[in-house]
């Protein structure tokens, strides 16, 4: 059983210096640093006078727990690492993790690897000198700080780049939102363009539609009443050209009564007598025959017109007595049927 237990940082190394120094020496490895200032956190402790905490390198339990093992069956433990103020510190660190007593612990270093240097260093033993070792250590935190000043300006910078990005987001998203509000406004006027457009078509057509029923109606209207108004036209003009013509027949008596006695004579359906003188019965004769058709045709005319009623038609009416060569001519009676009576005789000229 090994009596002395020698640390030192390389596994080559640790085979050639076991060799040199004999079975009574036992010789482990810490392969490099086997702690270091936590990862998580700065490692400061302000309650300890700005102490440093450090915590056992997750590959390095292994390490530690066999030295703290073989240190403890040991009667001295020699701590080989190299000659530097890091090695220094890797010395106390190694004792620090693995729990070795102050009492136990020597310090040995040498600059080559060979059989006099390592059998003069062990011949020489020393402590750990603390002032390398909190050199180190100040030296180490000074690397903390320059790493946490690196990763809080590294985080700041990275915040500010994702300010930056985030605001360059937020000036995209606002420009989207205001092209989106843009496109809204625009369909929004659009539609309301549209439906303007189509209550205006609407109105014009509702307008149309109706100018059109009322020109309809007022062409129809208009030609109802003219076609009324034409019809009581023509009815008035059928009506006043009928009494017109009778009103001409009328008139034209006097002119052909004369050429109707004429006929009437030579017929021998009247006999003329009397004399001549002043043309006394002939003419007494054509103004009865004139008064008589004058009296006949008016009767006719004033019974189409409408003027009589009915049972007016058919009474005989009383002929006023007429004055023929300053001479009262007798009464005549006509009946509304008189043209389908046989021809009569008067006294005074017919028979």
């Amino acid at each position: 059983m090994a009596q002395k237990l020698v640390v030192v940082e390389s596994p080559a190394k640790a085979k050639t210096i076991e060799k040199y120094l004999g079975k009574d020496y036992k010789v482990l490895a810490s392969v490099g640093h086997v702690r270091d200032l936590p990862e998580s956190s700065l490692g400061v402790t302000v309650d300890n006078g700005f102490a440093l905490e450090y915590v056992v390198n997750e590959d390095k339990h292994k390490v530690i727990d066999a030295i703290a093992k073989a240190a403890k069956r040991a009667e001295s433990v020699y701590l080989a690492t190299d000659y530097d103020r890091e090695g220094e510190a890797i010395a106390w660190h190694v004792a620090e993790a693995a729990g070795i007593p102050p009492e136990k612990r020597n310090r040995v270093t040498f600059t080559e690897i060979t059989r006099r240097a390592v059998t003069e260093a062990f011949d020489h033993p020393r402590e750990i000198d603390s002032r390398l070792v909190d050199a180190q250590q100040a030296r180490r935190a000074k690397d903390a700080q320059l790493e946490a000043e690196r990763v809080i300006s590294d985080k700041q910078r990275e915040l500010e780049q994702t300010k930056a990005a985030n605001a360059a987001l937020i000036a995209e998203a606002e420009a989207k939102k205001q092209t989106a509000l843009g496109v809204q406004r625009v369909a929004e006027l659009d539609a309301t363009q549209i439906a303007q457009a189509k209550a205006d078509a609407e109105k014009l057509r509702i307008d149309a539609e109706a100018r059109a029923r009322a020109e309809a109606i007022r062409i129809t209207t208009v030609a109802q009443a003219q076609a009324e108004s034409i019809q009581r036209v023509n009815e008035a003009i059928k009506a006043g050209g009928e009494s017109y013509f009778r009103y001409r027949q009328i008139e034209m008596i006097p002119q052909i009564a004369p050429v109707i006695a004429d006929a009437l004579a030579k017929a021998k359906l009247v006999t003329i007598s009397g004399d001549n003188s002043g043309g006394g019965a002939a003419d007494s004769v054509t103004n009865n025959i004139t008064s008589v058709i004058q009296t006949v045709l008016a009767a006719q005319l004033v019974s189409n017109s409408g003027i009589l009623q009915p049972a007016d038609r058919e009474t005989v009416r009383e002929i006023e007595p007429s004055r023929e060569n300053g001479r009262e001519a007798p009464p005549v009676k006509a009946l509304a049927s008189t043209a389908q009576q046989p021809p009569t005789t008067t006294k005074t000229g017919f028979r």
